[in-house]
């Protein structure tokens, strides 16, 4: 599935604006680094993703669109569980080490749900 960053900023552009102001009280204003989808397994439905750095705090967010029908659930963007993103990061070290074994190893890599852009 395949779309263009303008189609998917136009799709969910509004919807993770909202959400970043419910993190960060801001106004909400985002660079979209880098979107796509993510499945567990082959068959399973995608679950949309967008990497994003808010204008104002300069924070990067890691956001998955969560598709349930809750009415209590307003916002449909919300910041990845530390669990979820250790498995990804996990993976992604994984693939990594597939490529080159002596890079993975070496590799002390680590991510947050949410950082400041050039820190740790």
């Amino acid at each position: 599935m395949q779309r263009s960053r303008d189609q998917f900023f136009l799709q969910h552009g509004g919807e993770i604006r909202e959400s970043l102001i419910m993190i960060e009280g801001d106004d909400g204003s985002f660079e979209l680094l880098a979107h796509g989808w993510l499945a567990a397994k082959q068959d399973d439905e995608e679950t949309p993703f967008a990497l994003v750095r808010s204008r104002n705090t300069d924070r990067v967010h890691l956001l998955l669109r969560e598709s349930n029908s809750d009415p209590r659930h307003v916002y449909h963007w919300h910041r990845m569980r530390s669990d979820s993103l250790r498995a990804l990061q996990n993976r992604i070290v994984r693939l990594r080490g597939a490529a080159a074994p002596e890079m993975a190893r070496r590799s002390n890599w680590m991510v947050s749900a949410s950082e400041k852009a050039g820190g740790r």
